[in-house]
This record gives C-alpha cells, structure tokens and sequence, in this order.
C-alpha cells in the first residue's frame, strides 16, 4: 500500500521524537516515509517538542501525530488512539495539579501541549494519535531492530488512515 493516495480534507502529520535517544526517533522516521508515500498529506515535519507543533496545525482540522511510546507492551507494538480533541482536553484540563505529569522524553509531553492548545484556541478538531513502542531510548542513533521492523506497517496504517 506504500504508493500514492487521495485525501478526502485536509489531512495534516508529524513527528515526535529524538533521533539521538535510539528508537525515540521512530515518529521522525515513520512520519517522513509516510510523507514520501502520500503526498498529499500536508507534512508539517519532525519535532524535538510537541510543543512545537503550536502555530503550524492551526489551519488543519485533522492531525496525525507519530511518537514512541514506552507502556511496557512489546516492542514494534503499534497504537492508534483517536482523539476528539475538544472532548479529550476538557476531561484532562480538571486533574489535580499535585499529580505528576505522564512519563515523557520531551520537556512538555503531547498532554501538556494539547493542553496549552487549548488555552490558545488552536486545537485541531481531530487528533489521531499512532504510538510505536519502543525498546530503547538510551543515548545514542539508530532504531532497535524490532522498532524498524514496525515501519512499514506504521506508514501503510497512516496512509490507510489518508483514505478513509
């Protein structure tokens, strides 16, 4: 399925992730291939920070954001979580302050930015979250082997996704 593809809207991706701590880079890795596969996805780029992604969705209704994720399920294991991002962020803006925020490899992590979105009123209407488990996130270039073997599948369920 890796070839081209038609977008019914406007259909926004990006990565997240560091290259430099081993498979933490995989969103940056999917995310381009994805882009090479589907040009019409409009490829905001990789990202060190998901905060960084504030002012460049703003004119986009759906995004898909790639990141590696460390849940402890096996590793190459893929997640794909849709959120309503007005029905999401209004459930999480009321926890307590006092609980530590989500395990993250970013300063911010994806929750705290979305949050700040909000605040800013530049939430996407949709959100489509695919999370790739990773096995390392030490120092260090390169993906695990089980972490790559997931790519193809990860790019061919992105632009599945493009379609529907």
């Amino acid at each position: 399925m890796m070839g081209g593809c038609e977008v019914y809207g406007s259909v926004a991706l990006a990565g997240v992730g560091n290259p430099y701590r081993h498979d933490d880079g995989i969103g940056c890795t999917v995310t381009a291939l994805a882009a090479d596969a589907c040009a019409e996805l409009y490829y905001l780029g990789s990202f060190l920070q998901p905060i960084d992604l504030l002012g460049r969705w703003n004119t986009t209704q759906e995004v898909v954001l790639v990141d590696a994720m460390c849940s402890g399920a096996t590793p190459g294991s893929i997640i794909e979580v849709e959120i309503d991002t007005a029905e999401f962020i209004s459930s999480i803006v009321h926890r307590s302050i006092s609980r530590p925020p989500l395990s993250s490899s970013h300063g911010l992590g994806i929750l705290e930015a979305l949050s700040i979105a909000r605040e800013l009123d530049v939430l996407p209407a949709r959100l489509l979250l695919i999370g790739i488990e990773g096995a390392d996130f030490s120092e260090g270039v390169g993906l695990s082997e089980e972490v790559k073997k997931s790519i193809p599948q990860a790019v061919d369920l992105i632009v599945s996704l493009v379609r529907r």
